[in-house]
């Protein structure tokens, strides 16, 4: 992952209000990485203005 971290893809607000565990599965995070390497990292590249609200 290029220009996005785990952390920045799984913080929530309200999961952090609401004291909810937002920690991702190994599977479930191995899918966050796919995703953010061949979906968001190359958009980033190409329009310089991909920014996330939440990925998890």
């Amino acid at each position: 992952m290029k220009y996005f971290t785990m952390e920045e893809c799984i913080h929530s607000k309200v999961a952090l209000e609401r004291g909810i565990d937002n920690t991702p599965s190994p599977e479930i995070e191995a899918h966050i990485t796919e995703s953010v390497e061949s979906l968001l990292d190359p958009l980033r590249e190409a329009w310089e203005a991909c920014s996330r609200t939440t990925i998890f």
